[in-house]
């Protein structure tokens, strides 16, 4: 085990996940990787994001790098062999908000993109997903609390009818404990508890089905 590796062995916070993962968790793109990072407080911080399934085998990992290109971001994507299965890029505007993402495969060819829109507070106040093809597959809704964390989302297609809802739960100092993801009939689909290091900083977010059995898991390192 690395030393600089954390492991008590991620919508505030925000899911930036895609159609892919609606479907399967198991899958990842960009917008799947920078939904887990920025359940961070310092998404730019983190070194490098590893998930596992409850055997505890790595299923994939991502980093996250400078593109070079003003202040947009590249999101790497491996699989367990180390091999390069997609990538992103994170277009942000002057105030360092992500405001675009784009996921493309491994032979560069892109795959979907996300639209990012806030509100007058700073807040993110929608996410939609479209694919290759500019059509938008699925929107992510967010709502606040009068602390300014996200107290619930809704998701919904492309016909407006809502699939899934979620609410979180908080710690007084304002760190997500859990996040609950609905049916929208009020059944319990899936949760996920947060875990923090002595700093506060995220370590490892633990996805659980609904009868509570672990589902997989992501191990956070920072730089």
């Amino acid at each position: 085990m690395r030393e600089n590796r954390i492991i008590m062995k991620e919508a505030l916070l925000f899911l930036f996940t895609s159609t892919t993962l609606f479907l399967n968790f198991h899958s990842v793109n960009g917008q799947d990787l920078w939904g887990h990072l920025t359940t961070s407080d310092s998404p730019l911080a983190i070194e490098k994001l590893e998930t596992y399934n409850a055997r505890d085998n790595l299923q994939w990992y991502g980093v996250l790098r400078p593109s070079g290109k003003g202040n947009d971001l590249n999101l790497l994507m491996f699989d367990s062999d180390d091999q390069l299965s997609t990538y992103a890029i994170v277009e942000r505007d002057k105030l360092g908000r992500a405001k675009r993402i784009k996921n493309f495969d491994a032979n560069r060819d892109l795959v979907n993109y996300t639209i990012i829109k806030y509100d007058w507070n700073d807040r993110i106040k929608s996410r939609s997903f479209y694919d290759r093809h500019n059509r938008v597959r699925l929107t992510i809704i967010y709502f606040y609390d009068k602390y300014g964390n996200v107290e619930r989302t809704e998701w919904s297609h492309k016909n407006q009818r809502i699939f899934r809802y979620s609410e979180s739960e908080y710690a007084p100092t304002g760190k997500c404990l859990k996040t609950k993801w609905f049916h929208p009939n009020g059944d319990l689909s899936a949760f996920f508890e947060y875990n923090y290091n002595e700093k506060g900083k995220l370590v490892r977010k633990n996805m659980y089905k609904s009868d509570g059995s672990l589902w997989n898991y992501y191990i956070y390192e920072y730089q």
